[in-house]
């Protein structure tokens, strides 16, 4: 009886989880994504960077209805020009920190994030000096009122400057 000769048979695998693991390596060099990101449902992880914006967007209306009930007029008034100038100056002045942080290739090290949260630090506390210098020229055109507010609310961009480069990092490795 003849014997067939031995053959080196690769075992079969499914083309659909050859396929998938090929994909996998090349978003992996491609896009710089943790392993385990890739190996998770994308349902779920738009979930994670979904809900909390959701979460602000629904306590911010909620606040704003709170305030505007509990605040004349006028008080709600200077807090919308308040609020409106901070907003703006924080994403005039972004440099894309926390992006480079998220997207950086391989596993960011110590000096890469110390220089990350210096730079943030900076801006953070130049935004602070400038709306101090800034609040007098500033409540002449709004009014008098805005002044005193205006100079509280410039320590929170040195409050955001001191945020830590970690939760950047939980957002690039989603652990959020």
């Amino acid at each position: 009886m003849p014997t067939s000769p031995p053959t080196s048979e690769k075992p079969t695998t499914t083309p659909k989880l050859e396929n998938r693991s090929k994909l996998t390596v090349v978003a992996r060099k491609l896009l710089g994504f943790p392993f385990s990101a890739l190996q998770r449902p994308v349902a779920v992880q738009a979930g994670w960077v979904i809900a909390p914006f959701v979460v602000v967007q629904i306590v911010r209306l909620i606040t704003n209805i709170i305030l505007a009930r509990l605040l004349a007029p006028e008080m709600f008034g200077l807090m919308l020009i308040v609020n409106t100038l901070r907003t703006g100056t924080e994403l005039l002045s972004d440099i894309g920190i926390g992006q480079s942080v998220v997207r950086r290739k391989g596993v960011p090290d110590h000096a890469f994030l110390d220089v990350a949260w210096t730079l943030q630090l900076l801006r953070g506390s130049l935004l602070t000096f400038l709306t101090l210098i800034l609040a007098t020229p500033v409540a002449s055109l709004y009014g008098h009122e805005v002044r005193p507010i205006l100079l509280v609310v410039s320590s929170s961009f040195l409050l955001t400057g001191l945020q830590s480069p970690a939760l950047f990092l939980m957002q690039r490795n989603m652990d959020l």
